[in-house]
């Protein structure tokens, strides 16, 4: 019986590692990175835990929040507002070169 948990536990840490190594990885701010790491190695629940809270999405700023077709309209308006800005950017350099 012993073996039996001996074993879970050197996998679920062996899982953990794999989990913990994917969020160092990526762009979340150190201070999720050393709390979902923490939470991670506590056997069993710990990693099924961390995943978890690793697996929520990103939250968007208020502004860029936008419903069904109206994402388009501001990804185009986005596009829109880059293209007159580089426009100008050239027209400058041109006028004083």
């Amino acid at each position: 019986m012993n073996n039996y948990i001996t074993i879970g536990i050197v996998i679920s840490e062996i899982l953990a590692l794999v989990l913990i190594r994917k969020v160092w990885k990526s762009q979340d701010p150190t201070i999720m990175k050393v709390i979902v790491s923490i939470i991670a190695f506590i056997p069993f629940v710990g990693l099924f835990f961390a995943a978890w809270i690793y697996s929520f999405p990103a939250s968007n700023p208020p502004d860029k929040q936008v419903h069904g077709r109206g994402h388009f309209f501001f990804e185009h308006m986005e596009k829109e507002r880059a293209a007159r800005k580089q426009k100008e950017k050239l027209k400058k350099q041109k006028k004083y070169s």
